[in-house]
């Protein structure tokens, strides 16, 4: 730093001898000046440990003081037309609350009630403008010696700016900024409808990553560094001078998937991930930190964790006030100052400012003699300053060994006025009147009269000029435009399904479960020649649960630094071992970072490229309920691959209890339209599952992904009945018939069941047919295949077009019983088919609604009225009834 803390602010009151501490200073000035930051950082490394040795207590403050990292004699030269990009994000300014507050006044077609932001992208503009026209490289193609693009994730409050931008590029037109959050109108308009937030799922040429949901596009950005990692390390694809940018929110630093991978990052030395917080001080309904501040807390906290934190808080203008701040005046005053306080300043004018900022006492004061009110209302805050943001993203991009941060200081509204800037209510900012319009407009001396300003008139360059020849230099040298998501990568060939299931698919009766079903299906796959390597096993610390230990040599375990220890069992077939090409991801206890490696490697085909295929197999309990927002957050980013929900149901993990049998996870994954979920109840049905979504998702590369609970329970598996694979993946099949024995029939019906339940199902079927009564037996794979295929022949009908009639009604036609549903999972599952059922048959369904107990699966099947028992005298019971 250029700016060294004046010597009275370190000489404490109570200080016993402040002349010694002086000569201590004076000495320790003298050697860094002579012999250079190194060495002074060696002396106090020596003087800590010393410290240490003698147990003094003391450890350095992780907080430095409230000033810039880099300072003015550290800055480069800044490589770019400084006049001309003020401009540019002016225009992008003006043109993002034009298309905000359009949307929301009626008498130009918009509507009060579409919402949009504004403030956020006042906030963070020049934080994305900077990264725009010198460091956000863009894919330059696929082959040998070509950029392969940057990872940016945008602050999603600040999405109206990127349009804005596009807009300029000539990638979006300003019809389509006319139907910003309009998705549904803009078609039959001629125009593309913009979304809301960067959601990939409905701007799929546009958006790469979602972040949207609070806390998802931070974690996110850090397990996508790490898969860059490995796919070097794996020789899978060269990803060295990429970087993964992400600028986020410093209200969204309290999410706590936020925080949960920060020590990851920082074990893993990825410095090629950079974090850009944007550190307006406020967050919807106030300030972040209204009696502290929030700078100084992410500081000790990333610095705690092992990132490089560069803190980006005051613009140039106040490198000439710091220079002549001799007594340390500003420094005292900032160290004083709470970011509430730092909030009413932002909100207040130039002559506030002087009386109430500077005004605190005579060296304060003086500092501000020369300055002009409006001079003093200019002062910017670092985030506003592009020379000081440029030198701060040059020393994180050059950084090594650590991922960086940068706390950038910024203003929420900045340049919106007595409209917005600084004020409590300004995150819902959206309507501006006539002279908050010009006043905004005489802020940024835009080129637009009166009236074009009053009535939020886009503005864009001639196509000729020198602002637009600049922008579009600017991408050119970074590779192209951005955010773009490509979809361009290569087939992969997956293997016949008899070369490594035909153990499932002809079992034979061997006892097995469909988890150990997978895990040797797995191994299998991981052998083959193409797919092999392309496969991702994830794990959250639960493989040798799963059976899954044997992989442990067969692949390796990832590790960035290989194996720095012999393990423990090193001497036995299923030793622990880790690798620097290792291949199976053991993330710990952490499902969320679980999954967002799983995220990397499920988009890695448009992300890199490059076609990944992630299994991720977890309790299924610690799934949807448990980061579900984060499997939404995949599935807008339009993900592929496998989710195994293992030890599923209420009932198949006897004596966990409560909070640890799930009975809701197939409710949950209905719900989302790209999620395909099965609950195979048999090795076979596993097996034709996932070959069908593997070819599904690697060769006709569609935008689906599997959701397939699994079970640990062991039972007789029976061979795959012929011709019953496209029935399986439909999600429905005539598991047999079971014909009364020696009596006469008595009555018929129609026994479903999927999963664990299945084989309780198919024993009542056995038992209502020794009581003389004909029983059919469907294995449901699909609940929510079911569901859906109804829901679409309902619509069908009622729009009037040739209806097909539902699948499961063609697989249940013709029979006249009542039929009966069990499942291991709420009644709401099964309950979702009802509406798609023959006409006039009487349908009852059993599940485990409630909470989970601690018991055995009988104890625990028996008191949810799922077991063989409860489902024969629900069978009686309707067949009485009727």
């Amino acid at each position: 730093m250029n700016h060294s803390i004046p010597h009275h602010l370190l000489l404490q009151a109570t200080d016993p001898d402040p002349q010694e501490t002086a000569e201590w200073r004076e000495a320790f000035e003298a050697l860094a000046l002579t012999h250079g930051p190194a060495r002074a950082r060696h002396m106090l490394g020596e003087l800590s440990r010393v410290a240490r040795e003698q147990r003094i207590g003391w450890q350095p403050e992780l907080a430095t003081p409230y000033m810039n990292t880099i300072g003015v004699d550290e800055q480069p030269v800044f490589p770019g037309d400084l006049a001309m990009e003020e401009r540019l994000a002016s225009l992008m300014r003006w043109n993002a609350l034009a298309m905000v507050v359009r949307a929301n006044q009626a008498e130009t077609g918009g509507s009060a009630e579409l919402g949009g932001h504004i403030a956020s992208y006042a906030s963070a503009a020049d934080l994305f403008e900077t990264g725009f026209n010198h460091f956000f490289h863009a894919r330059e193609g696929l082959g040998d010696g070509q950029h392969r693009g940057d990872l940016v994730f945008f602050q999603p409050h600040s999405a109206p700016g990127v349009y804005a931008r596009a807009y300029l590029e000539g990638r979006l037109s300003e019809k389509d900024l006319g139907f910003y959050r309009q998705e549904l109108s803009a078609p039959h308009q001629g125009a593309q409808g913009l979304c809301s937030y960067p959601h990939p799922y409905l701007m799929p040429d546009f958006w790469q990553f979602p972040t949207g949901s609070m806390g998802i596009g931070p974690i996110s950005s850090i397990y996508h560094a790490r898969f860059m990692r490995y796919l070097t390390h794996r020789r899978l694809l060269d990803c060295a001078g990429r970087k993964v940018w992400g600028v986020f929110g410093d209200g969204e630093m309290d999410e706590p998937e936020s925080m949960s991978a920060l020590t990851l990052a920082a074990r893993e030395g990825l410095d090629n991930l950079v974090w850009v917080v944007n550190c307006n001080l406020q967050r919807l309904d106030g300030p972040v930190r209204g009696n502290g501040r929030i700078i100084d807390e992410l500081e000790k906290l990333f610095a705690g964790a092992g990132w490089n934190v560069i803190k980006l808080v005051w613009g140039s203008d106040w490198d000439g006030l710091f220079a002549r701040d001799l007594t340390g005046a500003l420094t005292q005053a900032f160290a004083q100052t709470v970011d509430g306080q730092m909030q009413t300043f932002a909100a207040k004018d130039g002559r506030f400012n002087r009386d109430n900022f500077f005004g605190q006492n005579a060296e304060l004061a003086r500092l501000a003699q020369g300055m002009t009110d409006e001079q003093i209302d200019r002062l910017k805050r670092g985030g506003h300053d592009l020379v000081k943001i440029h030198a701060a993203y040059a020393a994180a991009a050059n950084h090594q060994g650590q991922p960086t941060v940068i706390l950038a200081h910024t203003k929420k509204g900045y340049g919106m006025g007595s409209a917005g800037q600084g004020r409590m209510t300004t995150h819902s900012q959206k309507k501006f009147d006539g002279e908050d319009l010009i006043e905004f407009r005489n802020r940024f001396n835009l080129p637009l009269s009166d009236e074009q300003a009053k009535n939020l008139a886009f503005y864009k360059p001639a196509a000729d000029s020198a602002e637009m020849q600049y922008m579009h230099a600017r991408r050119a040298a970074l590779g192209g435009y951005l955010p773009r998501r490509e979809t361009v990568a290569d087939t992969v060939d997956i293997p016949a399904l008899p070369s490594y299931a035909q153990f499932a698919l002809a079992a034979d009766g061997k006892d097995m479960s469909t988890t150990m079903a997978f895990v040797r299906m797995l191994g299998g796959l991981l052998k083959d020649p193409a797919l092999g390597p392309k496969i991702v096993p994830i794990v959250a610390d639960e493989a040798r649960t799963f059976g899954m230990a044997n992989l442990f040599k067969q692949v390796g375990i990832y590790s960035s630094v290989g194996q720095r220890y012999a393990p423990e069992d090193i001497g036995s077939v299923l030793s622990y071992r880790e690798a620097l090409d290792g291949q199976i991801l053991e993330e710990g206890i952490s499902e969320a970072g679980a999954l967002a490696s799983w995220t990397a490697a499920a988009t890695s085909y448009s992300v890199h490229g490059l076609a990944m295929l992630p299994f991720y197999i977890y309790y299924s309990m610690f799934g949807f309920q448990r980061v579900g927002d984060q499997i939404w957050a995949a599935a807008d980013q339009r993900a592929r691959g496998f989710l195994l929900g293992a030890t599923s149901g209420r009932t198949t993990l006897g004596g966990e209890g409560l909070q640890h049998q799930d009975g809701s996870s197939h409710l949950m994954a209905a719900t989302i339209p790209n999620c395909k979920a099965y609950d195979p109840a048999f090795a076979g049905e596993l097996a034709v599952i996932l070959d069908h979504g593997m070819r599904e998702m690697m060769v006709e590369q569609q935008d689906v992904f599997y959701y397939v609970t699994l079970m640990n329970e062991n039972y007789a598996q029976p061979d795959l009945r012929p011709g019953a694979e496209a029935d399986i993946i439909r999600g429905c099949y005539r598991f047999g018939s079971f014909a009364p024995t020696g009596n006469k029939a008595t009555g018929e019906v129609i026994l479903m069941g999927s999963g664990a339940i299945l084989t309780e199902v198919i024993k009542a079927a056995q038992e209502l047919a020794r009581q003389g009564i004909a029983a059919a037996v469907y294995s449901v794979t699909s609940w929510s295949e079911l569901a859906r295929d109804g829901a679409a022949c309902q619509q069908q009908a009622i729009d009037g077009s040739a209806a097909a009639m539902p699948f499961i009604a063609q697989q249940l036609h013709g029979g006249t019983g009542p039929i009966i549903a069990a499942t291991d999972y709420v009644r709401a599952v099964p309950e979702s088919i009802r509406a798609f059922l023959p006409e006039g048959r009487r349908y009852l369904t059993l599940g485990t609604d409630g909470f989970g107990r601690s018991d055995t699966r009988a104890a625990l099947r028996e008191f949810f009225n799922v077991d063989a028992q409860s489902i024969t005298k629900a069978a009686l019971y309707l067949l009485k009834a009727a």
